[in-house]
Parts: structure tokens; C-alpha cells; sequence
């Protein structure tokens, strides 16, 4: 389901806890030097977790808004996954597919 975006209401979030912000996308990228850039800057807004395969998992508080943001990514570099990403973290991201 990559592509979703869900700001959710602040108002329903209120009575409940935090306010749950998601989004997932793919992203793509034409160099090795650009995803390695992006990695890198958006890392100033949340921790990722990544594995060589390109999937990426971030989230981040912002207590002053009551929120929590969750991001999802697949990343290709020249239009395929990649397959080594350096700071990969493979072991802390597991991926469950059920039907």
C-alpha cells in the first residue's frame, strides 16, 4: 500500500492520546550519492531503520502537538531496489507477510 498519506483528525486523537500521522511512498533515485543525501538530511527529523533491500521505517515525536509521525518508504536506486545501504539496520526491522 505504498503511496498513503493520513493526517488523521487532531480533534478524535484528543480524547484518545497522541494524534497518529502516517504516511508511506516509494522514493526513487537516479544516484547512490542522492539517496545516501536524503537518508542523511531527513535523519534530522526522524530515526531510521533501514535494511539493504531499500525498505525504510522512520517515526518521530512532537510533543507540543500531541503527534506521533510514522513513515514508510521503499527506496530504488535506477529504478530497482538497492541491495547494500550503508548504516543498514536489518536486525531491528522485520517484515511479517501474511494472506
Amino acid at each position: 500500500m505504498l503511496g498513503a498519506y493520513d493526517p488523521a483528525s487532531a480533534y478524535l486523537w484528543q480524547m484518545f492520546g497522541p494524534r497518529i500521522v502516517a504516511e508511506d511512498s516509494q522514493l526513487h533515485f537516479q544516484t547512490r550519492e542522492a539517496l545516501n543525501k536524503w537518508l542523511k538530511q531527513s535523519s534530522q527529523f526522524f530515526d531510521w531503520v533501514y535494511n539493504n533491500e531499500g525498505l525504510v521505517v522512520g517515526f518521530a515525536k512532537s510533543p507540543d502537538r500531541q503527534q506521533v509521525n510514522i513513515e514508510v518508504y521503499q527506496l530504488y536506486l535506477n529504478g530497482r531496489k538497492p541491495t547494500v545501504l550503508m548504516g543498514s539496520r536489518p536486525d531491528n526491522l522485520h517484515v511479517t507477510i501474511t494472506n
